[in-house]
């Protein structure tokens, strides 16, 4: 058994309360950190009635997922259209499950049609990353 300095506690989000026998009790609040995913792109504004379709059906599906606290998607009109789909997770495991699943696939199939590089943004505990997490996750590899 360790002894925990009261700093320790707080930092690992631990409460430490006295027992009439010099013994603690400890209790730790298994707290996820929420994460974010952020894709940006153009299309050719004559197909984004369909891709904005498109990421409409992916929403309704995503948002009854397990660990999904919001989604929402953006769009701005012009001669060519720009996309901003957002999805927010409870936690790193949430997201990547969805990253593995054929849904996402499916997000990957319509960023394809991008009229330029999409720009892919993951906000996590340990900072920001970019598409190459999102191929890690799916390689089972390391996405630390």
């Amino acid at each position: 058994m360790q002894c925990l300095t009261a700093g320790t506690a707080r930092a690992f989000n631990v409460s430490v309360a006295p027992h009439r026998h010099s013994f603690f009790f400890m209790r730790i609040d298994v707290v996820s950190t929420p994460v974010r995913m952020t894709v940006q792109w153009f299309v050719p504004s004559p197909e984004s009635g369909s891709i904005v379709a498109a990421l409409h059906a992916l929403m309704v599906a995503v948002r009854a997922e397990p660990g999904c606290s919001s989604c929402h998607l953006t769009t701005e009109m012009g001669e060519r259209a720009g996309l901003s789909y957002t999805e927010e997770w409870m936690g790193e495991e949430d997201l990547k499950r969805q990253l593995r699943s054929a849904r996402f696939s499916r997000l990957a199939e319509l960023m394809e049609r991008a009229t330029e590089q999409p720009k892919i943004e993951f906000a996590l505990p340990g900072g920001v990353r970019g598409i190459e997490y999102a191929e890690a996750v799916r390689e089972g590899g390391t996405s630390r």
